[in-house]
């Protein structure tokens, strides 16, 4: 048997086909840029929303199991003004009030961050700690994997990895710890995204968290764990909100 030698030209046209082939996976910087020009872009795209926010939480407690359910309103403006606006609720039986979560809130005043118990994850604001770590599916969406380790301190959430379609560049599922302090052991945070927004942006539907917290009882410290399912609904988009919804009262 006779062996037949393939000229050296044929075979850099071969090896240079291949590599024309292959997917070209872009590097860490590349993917940051393209998802703060799509910030941008969504800026222009979704000028403000407003939906609803339906929480339902399970605590246990020394008396047993006690159940909260929760519905607010949300509002966003382009590019970070952001307000959630309580609107009824019940503990257990009892109908809760504002007053109500409001003296919850001040019980829990050491907890560091602001929106406790409803922590927001600002891509924007975590760019610059963006890691891209690979490439998944998620519910057959081709994605980019990312790792966001936060180092101050001051914020409520440690580290998160985040999925970004790789077609829209929006996010599509966040991951999240939060940062344990005197009151919370441990915690973490789930949000899922659908395409609902204006040219197909993928906003959140639904957040899942648990948490341990570590309070105070006239027998001593004891855990309690929670869990909470929040759904949001009812989008409106670009609806000329004004910037006086977002002020303080």
């Amino acid at each position: 048997m006779t062996s037949k030698l393939i000229p050296a030209g044929l075979l850099l046209i071969f090896a240079l086909m291949i590599s024309a082939a292959k997917p070209q996976t872009p590097n860490n910087d590349e993917i940051k840029q393209k998802i703060a020009d799509r910030l941008q872009q969504r800026n222009e795209l979704i000028k403000d929303y407003q939906c609803e926010l339906v929480a339902k939480t399970i605590s246990s407690t020394p008396r047993g199991d006690m159940k909260m359910e929760t519905k607010f309103n949300v509002y966003f403006k382009s590019p970070d003004k952001r307000k959630i606006e309580f609107v009824e609720g019940k503990r257990g039986n009892s109908k809760m009030t504002e007053s109500d979560l409001e003296r919850m809130g001040r019980r829990g005043k050491k907890q560091k961050g602001k929106d406790r118990g409803r922590e927001h994850f600002d891509l924007n604001k975590y760019l610059n700690d963006l890691q891209l770590t690979g490439s998944e599916k998620i519910d057959g969406v081709a994605a980019y994997k990312a790792l966001v380790k936060i180092k101050d301190e001051r914020d409520p959430i440690e580290s998160a990895t985040v999925w970004i379609d790789q077609k829209t560049l929006d996010p599509i599922k966040i991951e999240a710890e939060l940062r344990a302090n005197e009151r919370l052991k441990s915690g973490n945070i789930i949000i899922f995204f659908k395409p609902i927004g204006p040219d197909g942006a993928w906003l959140p539907v639904k957040r899942e968290s648990e948490r341990t917290m570590i309070v105070n009882t006239p027998v001593g410290k004891m855990e309690i764990e929670s869990s909470t399912t929040a759904v949001f609904s009812n989008y409106q988009f670009n609806v000329g909100l004004k910037d006086e919804i977002f002020e303080k009262k």
